[in-house]
């Protein structure tokens, strides 16, 4: 964890690489809350390999930089050690490989906040970095300003890149396999972004992005067969989503031979409350092809020159709860 103002490392392309640690176990993890009087439950894993500092009720803003980085983890795609119910978060590693800001609050028994950790804010300018093997390789909340550029993320357990609250420029973004998608545009706060926390999070995608890596069923992941989202399992949500589109020839833009489908970036709104993500999302205008939605598919023929499909995601009782970008299938690019 960084303390100080800032952050700037420039790593000469040199591995960070933690893969061959063990992963604690839940019982572990339980017997060292205990050992230090805190509540067995509290905390199963760890913030991220390399941490930003994020305190309560600080309102400062911090500078990162970050160069020519490779990090490896130990939470794989495929990481076979404890989990929490529920959110199917692993236990006993680092949950992020680059970690920075934080949304929660805590309060008291009479509702008082008493921890505030949303305040502290970030200008960021990371660049030609590799990441795998982590539960979220870059995981960013209040970013007010910066570039990520030149990203290769892949093998992770959930998602390859979060973005929180944030307004920044993603260029250049290699996706790899990942447990869920290979960038979140996450709902949490989504309206509290910028210098003043009175804006929507924004996030400019420019150059390539290259996300026909992470192709999967909806079972095929550990973390779609255990994260469950108001008592539904996530895996039995994405195949009713897909089916639901009613049209095999438009499913087979999404579903490949082997009924996999590739998710590239999802936004998710707040279902647990009923908030909206408001957030902002501008596609890199010189994607080959460009985007198209589902629902101007052929329903007939294939649609060869559009490399990416735009879907909203409906569920039944809980209406449309997001939206997802899928690579087409027939794409020949």
């Amino acid at each position: 964890e960084v303390e100080g103002k800032g952050l700037y490392v420039n790593g000469n392309h040199h591995p960070i690489d933690v893969s061959k640690l063990r992963a604690l176990t839940k019982e572990e993890v339980e017997a060292g809350h205990r050992a230090l009087g805190k509540a067995p439950d509290s905390d199963y894993f760890t913030g991220a390999l390399i941490s930003l500092p994020v305190r309560s009720f600080d309102s400062n803003t911090y500078d990162v930089k970050l160069y020519n980085l490779a990090i490896v983890g130990n939470v794989p795609v495929d990481f076979a050690g404890d989990i929490v119910d529920g959110s199917a978060k692993p236990i006993g590693v680092h949950l992020n490989g680059i970690g920075m800001g934080a949304s929660d609050t805590i309060k008291d028994s009479l509702g008082n906040v008493t921890h505030d950790f949303t305040k502290t804010k970030y200008n960021v300018d990371i660049r030609n970095i590799r990441i795998e093997g982590f539960c979220h390789g870059l995981n960013m909340t209040h970013v007010v300003s910066g570039l990520v550029e030149n990203i290769t993320v892949g093998n992770c357990y959930i998602d390859g890149i979060v973005c929180r609250s944030s307004i920044l420029t993603l260029k250049d973004i290699t996706l790899g396999a990942c447990g869920a998608s290979g960038i979140e545009f996450a709902p949490e706060l989504c309206d509290k972004a910028g210098v003043n926390e009175n804006q929507n999070q924004t996030i400019t995608l420019e150059g390539k992005l290259d996300g026909d890596a992470n192709w999967h069923g909806a079972t095929d992941t550990r973390y779609f067969q255990n994260y469950t989202l108001m008592g539904n399992k996530v895996a039995e949500i994405v195949a009713g989503v897909v089916a639901g589109i009613n049209d095999a020839n438009k499913i087979g833009h999404i579903k490949n031979s082997n009924d996999q489908f590739c998710f590239v970036a999802l936004l998710f709104h707040q279902i647990a409350t009923g908030t909206p993500n408001t957030s902002q999302v501008t596609y890199p205008a010189d994607i080959p092809g460009g985007i198209t939605t589902v629902a101007n598919l052929p329903t007939s023929g294939q649609d060869t020159t559009h490399q990416y499909i735009m879907m909203p995601v409906e569920v039944s009782g809980l209406g449309q709860v997001g939206i997802a970008l899928f690579y087409n299938v027939h794409y020949q690019g």
